[in-house]
């Protein structure tokens, strides 16, 4: 099932070997860990991730914005709507949390295992 999400993740443009990737991986980790991270974001995993890849928190924010970029331009609009059901994020992108809590959600929902991400 590890690899249907590594498919999932390579079909909208999120690859373990960029930063950005690591960092989205790390970040979505977190959350499946304890949810109520979400209420947080800097200091419960910006500033964690921060910490743990050498880099600053608004340059954990910044690539976790460049994740959700890269899946909006590969079809990550009808990729959310075919996860939640709902048509908005078509008009807006969402905000890296919303994406984050889509994706750990989905996660959670269909049991897939992700302890080795």
């Amino acid at each position: 099932m590890t690899k249907d999400l590594y498919e999932l993740f390579r079909s909208i443009g999120v690859y373990r070997h960029h930063v950005a990737g690591v960092i989205f991986i790390d970040a979505l980790t977190m959350i499946l860990e304890d949810p109520d991270r979400l209420m947080h974001m800097t200091k419960d995993i910006y500033i964690p991730i921060a910490k743990k890849r050498g880099t600053t928190a608004k340059n954990v924010s910044k690539n976790l914005r460049d994740v959700r970029d890269t899946i909006m331009k590969h079809g990550g609009a009808t990729l959310l709507q075919q996860m939640t059901g709902q048509k908005c994020w078509f008009s807006e992108p969402p905000y890296p949390n919303e994406l984050l809590r889509v994706f750990a959600r989905y996660i959670r929902v269909h049991h897939i295992p992700y302890d080795n991400l």
